[in-house]
């Protein structure tokens, strides 16, 4: 079974009325676990709506998105929410780490918010593992406003990661680093799928595309 099968996606802003806009028209894609996947656009091609439902920010679409098994629409907001936080890590352009926040309170944030109760101890072994394998456990106590890009984008996927989620989604996660940096971020990205980690990319970097084991190009709301 796919982890995220789409069918017949449609998604029209201000239905109904002259400024409609279409901005996906009739996208149907199955993406399998493990796949590590670039979905590449230029502004306006509907990428960024694709990623908004993908990442169950939106239900108001025509068609049908099954997650591993589930109909995304037939789910409460308390159910997405849960879903959201649970099986899916999401990584932005721009790290939306909060910055008076130490790297531990931002990476743990996600089973803050779960209402999930873990000792200290387990949370800080939680924690210190991730960072270990991204090189920056000396960061723990560190506030995010003192850490370079680079640094904020891997406490940003440490964070994605906390709660073993089923599926990561990358927003641009390149968009915002120099290209030695964003280099070493794909350099994880595809260590994470090489263990078995299924990852969705979307960017307009072809380069960083090319990395990816397989690309969907979306235009005017159509894959292509």
């Amino acid at each position: 079974m796919a982890l995220v099968s789409l069918a017949e996606l449609e998604k029209t802003y201000n239905k109904g009325t002259s400024a409609a806009v279409h901005a996906l028209q009739g996208v149907s894609l199955s993406i399998e676990s493990g796949e590590m996947t670039a979905v590449v656009g230029t502004s306006g091609s509907g990428k960024s709506t694709l990623l908004h439902i993908l990442s169950c920010l939106d239900q108001n679409f025509e068609g049908q998105y099954t997650f591993d098994g589930t109909d995304i629409k037939k789910l409460s907001a308390k159910q997405l929410s849960a879903l959201r936080n649970e099986k899916i890590g999401i990584v932005l352009q721009n790290f939306g780490l909060i910055y008076d926040m130490t790297v531990f309170d931002n990476v743990v944030l996600p089973i803050y918010l779960s209402g999930k109760h873990y000792s200290k101890r387990e949370l800080h072994q939680r924690v210190i593992q991730l960072l270990q394998e991204l090189g920056l456990e000396e960061k723990i106590n560190t506030k995010a406003s003192q850490l370079s890009g680079g640094q904020k984008q891997r406490i940003a996927i440490a964070r994605a990661l906390i709660n073993n989620p089923s599926l990561i989604l990358a927003d641009e996660p390149t968009g915002a680093l120099d290209k030695s940096t964003s280099n070493d971020i794909m350099d994880i990205f595809c260590s994470l799928n090489s263990a078995g980690r299924t990852i969705i990319i979307v960017t307009h970097d072809l380069s960083i595309a090319a990395r990816c084991s397989r690309t969907i190009t979306i235009s005017d709301g159509k894959i292509i």
